[in-house]
């Protein structure tokens, strides 16, 4: 094999014992060339998906405590998800459906998104994300026949013949979810943003579980996911305090409101020094806002079990 080059000899030369035989000459740029390509195919297929995931490692600083801690995190959303598919067996008058599967890629999603949301701009696209991720499987575990699926794949709870079960399993479910698996993960993604446990993790992850506390998921879950749009429907009725909410005073004054204060905390937790007074007003109405609400949840939960 002879090969004939075209560019100066001082541009070329040979390859190896291997090659020197086959081909006297090689030419310099063809060699970088075909590099070039190789790198670029290796880059866009292999390294560009995983590089928002690699930096999210390394912006976490992973230690053997920060694993530990990842590890406890995963255990108790999975303990919580075990508790959940436990619940809605039973509601649904000890039936499977979907939510099985939905509740644990929820698990696997709530883990991961930790370890990406390294930076402000990736949070956003992960609380987006998460919003529409937690009102479909609230959607799976409710069982509503809607738009993209019905029976056999969702199970409708059976409200009928629980008795006086019902609210005992309802608000087992809601507070394994909205209580201790939500709010966990709010303090994850604040410690993942902030990199360190001091105020600026405080001030993000409690405007992180303001924005969920309003409930916009609840508005993604009939308007999305169930597909219901009549005026006369008892939307979001089911929210404590019960009866008290409805389709307009959700969209006009407590999601609005509540995600607009949240967004304003965690986007002042990334700053460094006093705080304004808009900020100092909107913690404090965070806090008496979840405090309340807690205190109120706790007491109808206690009321029903006891």
């Amino acid at each position: 094999m002879v090969v004939v080059c075209r560019h100066r000899r001082s541009d070329c030369r040979n390859l190896g014992k291997a090659v020197r035989y086959s081909a006297p000459c090689c030419c310099r740029l063809l060699k970088r060339e075909l590099c070039g390509h190789i790198t670029e195919f290796l880059n866009r297929t292999l390294l560009t998906p995983t590089k928002p995931f690699l930096m999210g490692l390394r912006e976490l600083k992973l230690n053997h405590l920060t694993l530990a801690l990842i590890v406890a995190y995963a255990l108790v959303l999975s303990a919580g998800a075990a508790a959940n598919i436990w619940i809605n067996y039973l509601g649904k008058g000890s039936t499977w459906d979907i939510y099985p599967a939905a509740e644990s890629f929820w698990v696997l999603c709530s883990v991961v998104v930790v370890l990406l949301c390294g930076s402000m701009r990736r949070l956003v696209i992960a609380v987006i994300a998460l919003l529409f991720l937690d009102s479909w499987v609230d959607l799976c575990a409710m069982g509503e026949h809607s738009w993209w699926a019905g029976p056999p794949l969702l199970t409708e709870w059976k409200w009928n013949t629980l008795g006086a079960n019902f609210h005992t399993l309802i608000y087992g479910y809601w507070a394994f979810t909205w209580a201790i698996q939500v709010p966990l993960r709010c303090i994850a993604m604040a410690r993942a943003v902030s990199g360190s446990w001091g105020r600026q993790c405080f001030i993000i992850a409690l405007g992180l579980n303001l924005i969920w506390f309003t409930a916009p998921q609840d508005v993604l879950y009939h308007f999305v996911w169930w597909g219901i749009y009549d005026a006369n429907h008892p939307y979001f009725s089911y929210l404590p305090p019960e009866g008290f909410w409805n389709l307009w005073n959700m969209l006009l004054l407590r999601v609005p409101i509540g995600v607009a204060v949240g967004a304003l905390l965690v986007s002042a937790g990334r700053k460094k020094g006093r705080w304004s007074l808009l900020v100092t007003a909107s913690l404090w109405f965070a806090i008496s806002a979840i405090g309340l609400y807690a205190a109120y949840f706790l007491f109808i939960m206690l009321r029903a079990v006891m």
